[in-house]
């Protein structure tokens, strides 16, 4: 299995023609949204959800940026403090066929999550022609991956990783989007988890968006009294910028 990874993932770097092309004609996408809560009195409470997403396109390639953190302080205790970031890199993303570099990291303190890094090179399918709202492809990836709990010691192992994406408009001012992301140990068979999203965006303004998100995490090695599964279920708003020809 672990051979097996490593020829993959190798493969896939000496196919992969990393030489970008020219920036004009490029555009780029942000969206930024937040959720917060601040309480006092019987119970003093801070929580934030700030998250980012920035898109670059330039025709023969795109790169996809994504930031995640959650935050909550109660009585002066810090119970989540969540960081959680990602990186894709498509080349000649328009193809039924594409290859790809893909990065995820962060650490979870509401799951004991000391840091987790997982890195590699794949390719990604398109399931039908991609459109900016209305798509479905696939990536998987393989490389190396070093994960530890708070408790334990580092996992590290070369490892698989996978995600299946999906956007289409309900209506014109209504936007679905699913996301299923996962890892696998290559040397674990037992160590894998999954994460996925469901997520709603209704548009108010050109360029304001509300946003409700549906998460299930399921990861099948955890620690003590941290459950397998877990949802979550956030509500905010989202500010999206689109500059073309840059």
């Amino acid at each position: 299995m672990k051979k097996f990874i490593l020829v993959f993932t190798l493969i896939q770097l000496l196919t992969l023609d990393i030489a970008l092309p020219s920036p004009k004609n490029a555009s780029m996408a942000l969206q930024v949204g937040i959720r917060g809560r601040w309480q006092t009195g019987n119970l003093n409470q801070l929580a934030l959800n700030p998250a980012a997403n920035l898109t670059i396109s330039q025709g023969k390639f795109d790169l996809d940026l994504r930031g995640y953190y959650q935050f909550l302080r109660v009585n002066g205790f810090t119970a989540i403090s969540d960081l959680w970031t990602s990186a894709a890199y498509r080349h000649q993303p328009t193809r039924r066929f594409f290859p790809l570099i893909a990065a995820n990291s962060g650490f979870a303190k509401s799951y004991k999550i000391d840091h987790s890094l997982l890195l590699g090179a794949g390719f990604g399918v398109n399931l039908y022609n991609p459109a900016p709202t209305s798509f479905f492809r696939l990536h998987i990836f393989a490389g190396y991956m070093n994960f530890r709990f708070e408790t334990r010691g580092p996992h590290t192992t070369p490892a698989l990783g996978s995600a299946a994406i999906l956007t289409f408009p309900l209506q014109e001012r209504i936007n679905i989007s699913w996301e299923l992301h996962t890892y696998h140990s290559g040397k674990d068979s037992q160590f894998w988890g999954a994460n996925n999203q469901l997520m709603i965006h209704f548009k108010v303004l050109k360029s304001l968006s509300i946003n409700l998100n549906h998460s299930t995490i399921f990861n099948r090695k955890t620690v003590e009294n941290i459950k397998n599964t877990n949802t979550l279920l956030l509500f905010g708003i989202h500010y999206n910028f689109i500059k073309n020809n840059l």
